[in-house]
């Protein structure tokens, strides 16, 4: 299935907003503020309005693996008929506490369709058929990512695979150690450069351990480290724009993953759900009964 609109340029801007120059990163700025604008107006006239040279406008879009200008533009356009991208405002003082609820919704809804355009077909069964023939795989993120590398994890456990989950530094770095060929280490970082995720996937790839990394920055320090490697966009709330979360675009692609290899291996999947589930109602039996 081909994902093709509007936000596929905004989502592969922002993918590699990190290796923009801080004029192109101006450039970019201006982009996601004014799509629909852009569409309409001459690489002159964008350089005027966001402060910078041409040349900056034409590395910006470039560095997202356009071939200039007028490529991207066309991209836009061609997206912009499929599907009208919401560029949102921030919110007012004036907006009531409903009016906060549609501005996160409809902002988390097209960071979601974002991350769909990012990810390939090929690399997700990709990643679906190295955790399914993996001998015992491990998921490691701190913070935000945390949540997603848990969530893989708990879920992959009770469908009878081999896996551990670790938030602790220490342990990460520890743990990949010992991984080598046939087992699998998926690490989970926004920014791809959160120092123990990276050295645990380092220190896993060089004993022949496969790697995974789910990342929002396409040439991060982590990414560098994978065999495979999951794009998600990312898009916060106005109050915390100043840190990367991507809970929802990582939990989300988590959620796709294990239904995924749940419908491959639809028997074995349905006897260890159920197994796991009755385990854990006879435990909350018998503690029930102390």
């Amino acid at each position: 299935m081909e994902i093709t609109n509007s936000s596929e340029c905004i989502a592969r801007l922002r993918s590699v907003y990190n290796m923009l120059s801080p004029k192109a990163a101006m450039v970019a700025d201006y982009i996601f503020a004014h799509a629909e604008e852009v569409i309409a107006i001459s690489i002159t006239d964008l350089a005027a309005k966001a402060g910078v040279s041409q040349f900056s406008v034409v590395n910006c879009v470039k560095t997202a693996g356009y071939k200039g200008y007028s490529d991207f533009k066309v991209a836009l356009a061609l997206g912009m008929n499929q599907s009208k991208m919401l560029l949102l405002g921030d919110l007012s003082d004036t907006d009531n506490p409903y009016d906060v609820l549609i501005h996160t919704m409809q902002k988390k809804s097209q960071s979601l369709l974002d991350t769909l355009t990012l990810i390939s077909e090929t690399s997700f069964n990709r990643v679906v058929e190295m955790i399914m023939s993996a001998r015992r795989i491990e998921a490691y993120g701190i913070g935000s990512s945390a949540h997603a590398a848990e969530y893989l994890e708990f879920h992959l456990r009770r469908m009878g695979y081999n896996t551990a989950f670790y938030r602790d530094p220490n342990y990460q770095v520890m743990s990949a150690s010992v991984l080598g060929a046939g087992d699998l280490a998926i690490g989970f970082s926004t920014s791809g450069e959160t120092k123990s995720i990276v050295d645990a996937i380092r220190n896993a790839r060089q004993n022949g351990c496969a790697t995974v990394v789910v990342t929002s920055f396409a040439e991060s320090s982590l990414v560098k480290q994978a065999d495979c490697v999951l794009l998600t966009t990312y898009s916060n709330p106005d109050f915390f724009r100043a840190t990367n979360n991507s809970v929802p675009e990582q939990v989300s692609l988590a959620s796709a993953i294990v239904l995924a290899i749940a419908r491959s291996s639809k028997e074995h999947a349905i006897e260890n759900l159920a197994r796991t589930t009755d385990s854990v109602d006879e435990a909350g039996q018998d503690n029930s009964e102390e």
